[in-house]
């Protein structure tokens, strides 16, 4: 074998296979591409970790759509220094009134979605309100990130002791005698105690007399004096009365009874069981907040609610603490939004 050959042969031998290097190939293209999508998975999801480790680093706001006083400013406060003990940080709550709490609603809806700013609205500012408005400011299902339903208030059907009603069948055995004779209030075109009336008159096919007027005051003050002979409202603000025995408490208008009243039947007991109007209030944040963030706010205001301190200073005042999972308070938004609508367009209010 001459020199030339031997050197060919030995470069051969020592050459590896095609197969060989393409195996080695694709193991380190293997290799490398698990690295740069770990890489890549760790720094998409670094951010939601950082913002959830370092919330909240200053004060958060909690918009109440209403005026000093009411149940949702109650419940913020209750809730305020609760959560504001678990962050490490205060919780300030804001009064942000007016057009049926529309206006400060709407703020948070335009808020910066860094979870310093959070909504405390109810039913009738979330859902009712926009959706009675000539253009909706707002949806709830689309403008904001639920975090948790915080709270119910019992509805109740009341009348005045001048009426001479004493029971709920009595109330429709009346009203069915009488066809437009009875009147009841309302506190404005829309609201609860408007829907939630219409609703009783549609399903039990009673029919009385509207009369709005533009806050809670007036309006008990007429039906204190008979001048309107029912009203459907938040119970709490009308237990002194009720239990004055000024005012008759004919039913709750929910589920469950009351433990301010418990003697006093539901509507579904006398056979309604469709004539639901509670009032609620849910926290919510603007939309696109980062779910970690969304997940932080629902874990302090779920742990404050079940606290059995605030439990029992929000029960004093008729108010049922609740405290759920985001997306149960989703799904619950959900079916609100729809009966709520279905109530508007079934009594053709405008």
């Amino acid at each position: 074998m001459g020199e030339a050959d031997l050197i060919t042969r030995t470069r051969t031998s020592l050459k590896p296979s095609a197969r060989t290097v393409a195996k080695t190939s694709a193991k380190a293209l293997a290799k490398t591409c698990c690295a740069l999508a770990a890489v890549t998975l760790s720094l998409l999801l670094q951010p939601c970790y950082a913002e959830d480790a370092g919330y909240p680093s200053k004060p958060v706001q909690i918009v109440v759509p209403f005026p000093p006083g009411g149940s949702a400013d109650l419940v913020g406060r209750i809730l305020a220094d609760k959560v504001g003990a678990a962050f490490g940080q205060q919780v300030v709550i804001i009064n942000r009134p007016g057009a049926a709490g529309m206006i400060g609603t709407q703020s948070v809806a335009a808020a910066l979605p860094d979870g310093y700013t959070l909504a405390l609205p109810s039913v009738g500012s979330l859902i009712i309100a926009p959706a009675l408005a000539a253009s909706r400011p707002y949806a709830a299902l689309t403008d904001f990130a639920p975090v948790t339903l915080v709270a119910k208030v019992a509805e109740a059907t009341m009348v005045s002791a001048k009426a001479g009603i004493k029971s709920f069948p009595e109330l429709i055995a009346a009203a069915r005698a009488n066809p437009g004779k009875l009147s009841y209030g309302s506190t404005g075109v829309g609201s609860i105690p408007h829907l939630a009336t219409e609703l009783l008159k549609k399903e039990t096919g009673i029919d009385m007399v509207h009369v709005p007027y533009t806050g809670g005051a007036t309006s008990l003050s007429d039906l204190l004096t008979g001048r309107i002979q029912l009203m459907i409202n938040d119970l709490p603000a009308y237990l002194p009365h009720i239990r004055s025995g000024a005012l008759v408490a004919l039913a709750i208008n929910g589920p469950r009874r009351s433990d301010l009243l418990p003697d006093v039947p539901t509507t579904a007991e006398f056979g309604y069981p469709t004539i639901v109007s509670e009032n609620w209030f849910g926290l919510l944040a603007p939309a696109h907040t980062p779910p970690a963030i969304v997940a932080r706010i629902n874990r302090a205001f779920v742990a404050a609610l079940a606290d059995p301190g605030v439990k029992a200073e929000l029960g004093r005042s008729g108010v049922l603490a609740v405290g759920e999972p985001v997306d149960d308070f989703r799904a619950f938004l959900g079916a609100e939004d729809k009966r709520w609508n279905g109530i508007i367009q079934a009594v053709h209010i405008q």
